[in-house]
């Protein structure tokens, strides 16, 4: 059997890269845009409107903390009104 030759490895390769370059085309218009914003731009918008968030903010893990507190407080101060009366 012959082993093929380097010429055949690359001519197999250069057929293997012609049928893949319009997949690879598509996804790079996609995920960079094509006149419009891309799936990159896309979400990098979506994460900053996230991240800027008031409410959100608000909502963060330290002020979720606090309010945990708090709300254990207020059910503590029940139960002692409660366990007094």
């Amino acid at each position: 059997m012959n082993s093929p030759t380097c010429e055949d490895k690359i001519n197999k390769i250069y057929d293997i890269v012609l049928r893949i370059e319009p997949m690879v085309l598509t996804h790079e218009k996609v995920l960079r845009g094509n006149g419009s914003p891309g799936l990159i731009t896309q979400v990098t918008t979506i994460q900053t409107k996230q991240t800027e968030c008031p409410a959100r903010k608000a909502m963060s893990s330290g002020n979720r903390g606090n309010i945990i507190a708090l709300g254990a407080l207020v059910i503590s101060l029940i139960v002692l009104v409660i366990n007094l009366g």
